[in-house]
């Protein structure tokens, strides 16, 4: 059975990696999109003519991802620090991180909008790529 430490270390390693794929994906996002956009090769060009919007679209989902994963940790530095500034005027030292706090809150939209953002662009841009490819 596990344990609350246990749950809680579980919990910050799989919202680290969701981070970091969610990251990843968004970059690639972007980067494929550049591609497509710049290049040269006929197939690049028949696909970004007939999608253009679309491609804009998956790379504004990738751009706003990496958005919401920088409000994401900054929201979160920003609350800790001042449950830190109020635990260093305690005389325990000690303080609770208040779970309905706007800024707490936000962390978490912050964290599932990203995720929401990767998800939609990824399959956006999957969609496109079927579509492009059963016309050829």
């Amino acid at each position: 059975m596990a344990t609350l430490p246990d749950i809680y270390k579980r919990l910050d390693e799989v919202s680290d990696r969701l981070s970091t794929r969610s990251r990843a994906l968004a970059l690639g996002l972007i980067a494929f999109f550049w591609t497509i956009l710049t290049s040269n090769s006929e197939l690049a060009k028949r696909f970004s003519q007939a999608f253009k919007s679309q491609l804009l679209g998956v790379a504004g989902l990738a751009i706003l991802a990496l958005l919401f994963d920088f409000l994401h940790y900054a929201v979160a530095y920003y609350y800790a620090n001042n449950v830190r500034k109020e635990a260093e005027a305690s005389t325990t030292h000690q303080a609770k991180y208040d779970y309905t706090h706007p800024l707490y809150r936000m962390q978490d939209v912050c964290f599932y909008m990203k995720q929401i953002c990767v998800f939609l662009g990824s399959v956006g841009l999957l969609v496109l790529l079927f579509i492009q490819l059963s016309k050829d």
